[in-house]
């Protein structure tokens, strides 16, 4: 009975994942802020990879013909899928929407598994599908086509689900996936990773470890040969802090980050349903008897206030002086944490709350609230 729970809770995560994913399956292409590059990226990597390069480093027809390393500081991992893809047959364009199809279906069923051992796959279910519908996810996919960010995400669930089932290996591995995904994310996440171990099993501490160290062939170069090139870090962070309003007031726009483009810009809003389930946690979080999960759910909002609190221009002074958070970028990339806090706190919420309607009705509202924003803007 308990397997055909399971089964049947990933299923409902597939399908709510295809039906976001739908505009991703269509003809045509998508504009986003970084999609052409990819597709780029794309063509170059596999040309690499069929000269016999597994480990590529050059993208020999870019820069005039000359080629760039971009490879060497790039992500490698999602190249790797885009040229599968490649490989068999299907074209850039398509393959770069795969992509991101693939990356954000393989997060909801992550999430799921993981919360399934945790509360059970009623609570599992109501968390992943809200945290599937937090409107940054939406952003990353239809705006940004960050497909590194959201492989990351995927990611960052496999090594959460990995730890609670007591696999080792693999969460090394999804370390290194992480790292490999998205250099930048991975900086931000394997802090927060480390906090969860230690938490509900220090021995995947020295898992962390071991998928840093399986990552070394590529961060290793990059670290040394940075020094030779130019334009790695050519973002000014206080260009792109957000206010208040921002984050807690519903928008869309298909713009950039930064005042000049006015009320078109991208959005940084949290989402009503994760800001009400998350302030409505509160009142189950004082009074939780549960030493463990009382332990995890502050860690869980504590990380969430934290990251939060950083992409204001309050937190300029630390962005000044904190040479190392420069490196983010973009202060709004810390929307990121919302999807797998929002995803637990989704779960512990309705693990509190037995009757399976406001489950459902926390679902429901939340698909309602974000449907608007599953439609790609075609120019």
């Amino acid at each position: 009975m308990k397997n055909r729970k399971t089964i049947l809770g990933v299923s409902i995560a597939l399908l709510f994942g295809l039906f976001v994913c739908l505009p991703l399956l269509g003809k045509g292409y998508i504009p986003t802020h970084d999609g052409e590059y990819h597709i780029i990226r794309f063509i170059e990597f596999f040309r690499m990879l069929s000269a016999g390069y597994w480990f590529p480093r050059w993208a020999p027809t870019l820069n005039s013909g000359y080629g760039m390393p971009v490879f060497l500081f790039h992500y490698p991992l999602p190249n790797y899928i885009g040229a599968f893809f490649l490989s068999i047959g299907i074209d850039a364009v398509y393959a770069f929407k795969l992509s991101l199809a693939f990356g954000y279906i393989i997060s909801s069923i992550f999430a799921f598994l993981w919360l399934r051992k945790l509360f059970g796959v009623k609570a599992a279910l109501t968390g992943a599908l809200i945290s599937s519908f937090v409107p940054y996810w939406f952003v990353d996919i239809y705006v940004r086509g960050s497909v590194g960010e959201v492989w990351a995400i995927a990611f960052v669930f496999a090594a959460l689900m990995f730890l609670e089932y007591r696999r080792l290996i693999l969460f090394a591995c999804a370390i290194a996936g992480l790292i490999l995904s998205h250099n930048i994310l991975a900086m931000l996440f394997i802090p927060f990773l480390l906090g969860y171990a230690y938490f509900q099993n220090r021995r995947y501490i020295l898992g962390i470890f071991f998928g840093i160290v399986l990552t070394a062939y590529f961060w290793i170069p990059a670290l040394f040969e940075r020094g030779y090139v130019v334009g790695l870090n050519i973002v000014n962070f206080h260009e792109h802090f957000i206010q208040l309003y921002e984050f807690l007031i519903p928008s869309w726009g298909t713009g950039f980050s930064g005042a000049v483009f006015g009320i078109n810009k991208m959005s940084f809003q949290i989402g009503m349903i994760p800001l009400a389930v998350l302030v409505g946690s509160i009142i189950f979080g004082l009074k939780e008897k549960d030493l463990k999960v009382r332990r995890l759910y502050w860690y869980f909002l504590l990380v969430l206030l934290s990251a939060v609190s950083l992409m204001f221009p309050w937190a300029t002074y630390i962005w000044d002086h904190v040479t190392f958070i420069t490196y983010v970028q973009f202060p709004w990339r810390f929307l990121s944490f919302v999807i797998p806090v929002v995803a637990f706190i989704g779960a512990y919420v309705s693990n509190h709350i037995r009757m399976r309607f406001w489950s459902i009705a926390f679902i429901g509202v939340a698909v309602l609230f974000s449907y608007s924003y599953i439609r790609p803007h075609i120019y």
